[in-house]
């Protein structure tokens, strides 16, 4: 696949709420089993505050703050946002938390922008060697995309719902 140019990753900011919200369709929310649109918006401004005041205290990365805290990206196709990715501390089962609205599934943008952001999480993170993902065993489109960017399936384990598949990405 030849490189996109159309498509990128950066930092979420609190302007791009309104954006995200908007693209976390019922659908995704189906996939993703988050029941409700509130808890998320809640989830995104907390997640967004933290990353900020990271920010601000000199963090190389946001999710060294703390365990909680994430690196908290947009994926954008051009100027519009369609999903998102975030990096989880290396203490969460899954560290890689990703969507994309419905209207770009099965299109390879999601190794397009995993792409992006391995590079940077790896440049800021010297010290860490790999990124982990799960994905329930009935999300087969998600498990697929993540094989196909690189991903390695090391387990199978019982999740929150149903069985998950749990991969791992090793830097190269």
């Amino acid at each position: 696949m030849s490189e996109r140019s159309d498509i990128h990753v950066r930092l979420l900011k609190e302007e791009d709420v309104a954006a995200y919200m908007r693209m976390f369709s019922p659908a995704v929310r189906k996939v993703l089993r988050a029941s409700c649109y509130w808890h998320e918006f809640d989830y995104v401004h907390t997640k967004l505050r933290n990353q900020k005041n990271n920010k601000q205290n000199n963090q190389i990365e946001p999710d060294r703050a703390n365990e909680q805290a994430t690196a908290f990206y947009g994926i954008f196709l051009d100027t519009s946002l369609i999903g998102a990715l975030e990096i989880r501390s290396p203490e969460y089962r899954g560290q890689l938390y990703t969507w994309l609205h419905e209207d770009y599934w099965g299109k390879g943008i999601f190794q397009v922008a995993f792409k992006q952001i391995c590079q940077e999480y790896f440049t800021n993170n010297p010290e860490a060697n790999s990124i982990t993902a799960t994905v329930d065993v009935s999300n087969i489109q998600s498990y697929k995309a993540l094989l196909k960017a690189g991903f390695t399936c090391i387990a199978q384990r019982p999740g929150p719902y149903e069985d998950q598949f749990e991969l791992s990405f090793e830097k190269l």
